[in-house]
């Protein structure tokens, strides 16, 4: 993980809708970095595979998760990897980008804590995003490569903002039931 090349780092489940779409956008994150290769981006990838639902519509979506892993020619440019029972955090504090290219989502964690550790952010469109999230257009390959570029070249003194802290506003809200 402390090579040269910068990591970009990803998380989810490998999960389909009815559809057999992919919400968590594990596809279009290799599409994204495979074009990143081809156009001489040096990087690498990690993927962290929180789970996954085994069913024919999972099957199919790994079988292509597969084919395109293939067309990766270094192997030492991508990991995909099933975690359980581990903090997903020290490994993001050694990314250089985290990518969050989710068709649905809520109030992603691994965002937040990606901000906190000053990482560029780069995150679906979908829903509101913390501040400081670059936002690419949900479903746009290209959009999501050119903001992952621009998130490379970013150093930790450009980050936009500071995340807020919810620190006192979560113990206010917790001495309001438990201190009456």
């Amino acid at each position: 993980i402390r090579d040269t090349s910068p990591i970009i780092t990803f998380n989810g489940f490998i999960l389909c809708n009815e559809n057999y779409t992919d919400l968590y956008g594990i596809i279009t994150m290799l599409k994204a970095f495979l074009k990143l290769l081809e156009q001489g981006v040096d990087c690498r990838l990690l993927i962290l595979l929180l789970g996954e639902v085994n069913n024919s519509k999972e099957a199919e979506l790994k079988s292509e998760i597969d084919e395109l892993t293939l067309q990766i020619t270094n192997k030492d440019k991508v990991l995909i990897t099933k975690v359980c029972n581990t903090e997903f955090w020290p490994i993001l504090k050694e990314s250089h980008v985290f990518v969050r290219p989710t068709l649905t989502d809520g109030d992603a964690l691994s965002i937040r804590e990606a901000l906190w550790f000053d990482i560029p952010t780069i995150a679906s469109d979908v829903v509101v995003r913390p501040q400081g999230t670059i936002l690419y257009n949900s479903g746009s390959i290209d959009d999501l490569v050119i903001k992952i570029g621009k998130g490379l070249k970013m150093k930790k003194s450009q980050r936009a903002v500071i995340p807020e802290s919810y620190y006192d506003a979560i113990v206010k809200v917790y001495n309001s039931f438990f201190l009456k």
